[in-house]
């Protein structure tokens, strides 16, 4: 028996003096009695009549209080903003995030948990009031005061430096808790935590025949939010979620304290499941308690609510997932270590792979059971998973073991939004092309999800029979079903799941209908759109479609792109639409593809997929910087060779000039501009520039040493959007010696102030740019070497095309009559480099607006 249980019951005997003197309260006629009686009767006594009837007298006032002042009463709740704010303890026991609570388990082992006193109290380990403590880093003084001493940290690992102790050292048949009551979401559906026990073992040669349930144990409970306790969300090892004393058990250490038996666990990892109960207000209890009989004790520790099972230290196993192939038939794997005992004993670790599509199970594929660290994939093959077309989520989890029986499993995921992100976007049930990395902003663009995200102004046609899809009408098809609609089809071409099949008329008088549109809220950026297109020919008189794509916001940035399409026959004959597009500022962007109906002939049909559109970063500012040597100076001249600092090629990305004089205030001289001339290399020694906007001959460009001029560097790349880099130089201050270099007046990243709005055209593209607005105004080519020609539907009134220079000069303007259709504009007399064409009617109204490059 210990001698420090009289500091127990003289706490809990103060505790009941000072109800008593509170409430008035005395003890009812017969009490000493009938507990005598009831001491009489126990089958296992672990103190004195005298200890037992000041425990029971002290638990008495302790209940006289709550049923006298109810607010004094243990409940759940409030209910908490975050499930996881306050959940390492770093900060100390927040009472706004944690509630606790404390009493009595019955002598059969349950716990009282409806006459719980309410509150937070901390002590010492031999404090009787001591439930819930805030710990520090160090050792738990039991387990070192113990035979033989025992090391154990009073924190988890991986950097962690303080946790709540829940319990303490003494007993008489108490127990305790601490809760957090919240909303449960997507992101915190499983939540990790750490916890370590110390119990007393009264199941020794001196307590035999005592029953399991009555041992000093510790427990997590879950309810909902009526106080109704919900099973089967918590595995601690078992299958159960609750560890109770047992020197037999081996997932228990044994040493001894005061001459009892002493079972402890060191940090463990385990998770609350609370996938089943998203959107759903949980309270989550972790529990302790003492031996039933009232001699034993037992008590906890709690650290990172809301942390990482597989953090360093974590000896009984961990589980990762790692790489999947991302669509189709694949792969998904994960990497693992199996639990080490600490005599040295390996364990075992058996990887499950759940997949989940809106949130609900689909399927489970088990793997093998290993015995030694090492990685597993699991191999997918969507198509025989009975899945919805689209993506969906995956979770693995480990079933760890030792040979004696299953420890606490860990899940990497949940099921409500498998490893992130939003829902069904772990893995892709089939692939699509992606011309660059980065989430697609397009929904449904690979048309798995089948007749959805989209409008088009064909009427859709059900998937159906033999030559389904009728003139006029579109519909979502795949493979097999394609090669029903067009003979040319063949399934032996890439496999893209569903794709977009539309039967254009042809002979008419339309000269764009929308096949398919898509609006999408875009952040000001530089973004790459990439489609996939292919004509399906019908017979021998078949009419080949054009594809245009219409980007649609505001004047300043609407253009379009159209790609010619190969007919079936040479391989699959899928042509790639793929373009940069610039937005000038946060705005709704409305993509477009048309198809023209005034083609002579059969056929003008085609099929769409891979919808793609990428945010683009832009070229990393190191890409952009560059230097300026001077030649040949003079009073009166110098050459200038600019060398990029480091090389394009392994992007293979392109190359941006531009040079022109400027003002002391940074204004640019008219006429003095050009803009990545054709003939310019790099490095560039500005090749015929001679301080105006025309080149003349191949000598290097000659520069004025009284004058200031502005060097500008760019680059863009196939993935990466265009940037600018400036470097400005001009005499300095006065007295500059007669051969002297210019200076450097300043250096920096360099915005254009108008041309920016646009994207930088790319050689490398085979298609053909050209410009759409408000009354289907269609300029091309651009870029031009001679003219630009303009195409438009017939105009209800006058209007008059106006190009302007980057520095907002007017150089070109002609007059479009009532009623025109096509118009020439000739820019041959133009320097190189950018300018802006508008469309502006009689009224004053920009129609179009877009940059054209006159090479």
């Amino acid at each position: 028996m210990k001698n420090a249980l009289w500091l127990k019951c003289m706490s809990l005997v103060t505790a009941g003096l000072m109800a008593q003197a509170m409430y008035g309260q005395s003890l009812p006629p017969g009490f000493q009695a009938a507990k005598q009686l009831e001491y009489n009767n126990l089958s296992e006594k672990d103190f004195t009549f005298t200890q037992f009837l000041e425990s029971e007298t002290a638990e008495y006032y302790r209940k006289q209080s709550i049923r006298l002042d109810t607010s004094l009463i243990y409940f759940p709740g409030p209910v908490r903003v975050s499930a996881c704010t306050n959940g390492d303890f770093e900060t100390g026991i927040n009472p706004l995030q944690w509630r606790g609570g404390y009493g009595r388990v019955l002598g059969s082992g349950v716990i009282e948990y409806d006459s719980f006193s309410t509150g937070l109290m901390s002590g010492p380990y031999n404090s009787g009031t001591a439930h819930h403590t805030l710990m520090t880093a160090g050792p738990d003084s039991i387990l070192l005061a113990s035979t033989p001493s025992v090391t154990m940290s009073r924190v988890a690992p991986g950097g962690s430096t303080q946790s709540v102790r829940l319990g303490n050292a003494f007993s008489l048949s108490g127990a305790e808790l601490i809760s957090k009551t919240f909303t449960v979401t997507a992101a915190n559906s499983n939540i990790s935590f750490w916890y370590a026990l110390v119990l007393q073992n009264p199941n020794d040669a001196s307590h035999t025949g005592i029953n399991i349930a009555k041992q000093p144990g510790f427990r997590v409970r879950v309810l909902d939010n009526s106080g109704a306790e919900i099973p089967g969300l918590v595995d601690l090892g078992g299958g159960s979620d609750q560890a109770l004393a047992n020197a037999a058990n081996p997932f228990f250490q044994n040493t001894s304290y005061g001459g009892q038996t002493l079972v402890y666990r060191g940090w463990t990892c385990a998770q609350i499941n609370l996938s089943s109960r998203v959107g759903q207000v949980v309270t989550v209890q972790f529990v302790t308690k003492d031996c039933a009989l009232g001699g034993h004790f037992g008590y906890a520790y709690i650290d990172n609510f809301c942390g990482d099972c597989n953090t360093v230290g974590n000896t009984n196993g961990t589980i990762r997932a790692t790489t999947n192939s991302g669509c189709g038939d694949g792969t998904i794997c994960c990497s693992f270590t199996v639990p080490r005992a600490p005599n040295g004993q390996t364990g075992f670790v058996k990887p499950m792979l759940r997949i989940y599509q809106n949130g609900n199970l689909v399927t489970t594929i088990p793997g093998m059971t290993f015995s030694s660290d090492g990685s597993y994939c699991f191999p997918v093959n969507p198509s025989t998973m009975g899945l919805a077309p689209g993506g969906f989520d995956y979770t693995i989890e480990g079933l760890f073991s030792m040979s004696s029986g299953s420890l606490a499993p860990i899940m990497v995921g949940n099921a409500s939004i498998g490893q992130g992100g939003g829902q069904n976007d772990d893995y892709q049930v089939a692939c699509s092309k992606q011309c660059c990395p980065g989430t697609n902003l397009i929904v449904n663009g690979d048309f798995e999800a089948g007749n959805t995200g989209f409008t088009s102004g064909y009427t859709y046609q059900a998937p159906g029979g033999l030559n389904s899809v009728s003139t006029g009408k579109y519909s979502v098809l795949t493979s097999t079903e394609a090669l029903a609609v067009s003979p040319t089809w063949t399934t032996a071409c890439p496999d893209y799941g569903r794709s977009l099949i539309v039967n254009a008329a042809t002979e008419t008088a339309t000269l764009s209908k929308v096949a398919w549109k898509q609006t999408i809220n875009l952040r000001a950026g530089t973004y790459k759109f990439c489609a996939d297109f292919r004509s399906m020919a019908q017979c021998a008189f078949n009419a080949a479609t054009r594809v245009t794509l219409g980007v649609g916001g505001d004047s300043d940035m609407t253009r379009e792109r159209t790609v010619p399409l190969s007919l079936p026959g040479s391989g699959c004959a899928w042509s790639t639409l793929e373009t940069t597009i610039t937005i000038p500022t946060d705005r709704a962007v409305t993509l477009t593809v048309y198809l023209p109906e005034n083609m002579i002939g059969d056929g003008n049909d085609i099929a769409m997929d891979n919808f793609n559109l990428v945010a683009l970063p832009q070229v990393p500012l190191a890409d952009v910087q560059f230097n300026v040597n001077f030649t040949n100076v003079t009073a009166t001249s110098y050459n200038a060779t600019a060398t990029p600092a480091t090389s394009v090629s392994s992007k293979k990305c392109e190359h941006f000039w531009q040079i022109e004089e400027i003002t002391s205030t940074g204004a640019v001289v008219a006429n003095t501009q050009v803009v990545n001339a054709p003939s310019w290399t790099t490095p560039n020694n500005f090749k015929g520039y001679n301080g105006t906007s025309t080149l003349s001959g191949t000598a290097p460009g000659v520069f004025s040493p009284n004058k200031n001029y502005r060097f500008i560097y760019g680059r863009s790349c196939p993935c990466e959007g265009l940037r600018l880099y400036a470097h400005t130089y001009g005499p300095g201050v006065a007295g500059r010696g007669a051969t002297a270099p210019p200076m450097l007046l300043g250096s920096g990243e360099y915005i254009q102030p108008e041309l920016s709005l646009a994207s930088l055209p790319s050689s490398a593209e085979s298609a053909k740019v050209s410009i759409t607005g408000a009354n289907e105004i269609r300029v091309f080519p651009n870029p031009t070497d001679d003219k630009v020609t303009l195409q438009m539907a017939p105009l209800t009134g006058s209007a008059t095309v106006k190009v302007f220079s980057a520095t907002g000069q007017e150089v070109k303007n002609t007059t479009l009559r009532t009623g025109a259709t096509q118009a020439e504009l000739s820019l041959k007399d133009l320097a190189a480099g950018g300018y802006l064409l508008k469309v502006i009617s009689a009224e004053g109204i920009t129609l179009m607006s877009q940059k054209v490059v006159k090479l």
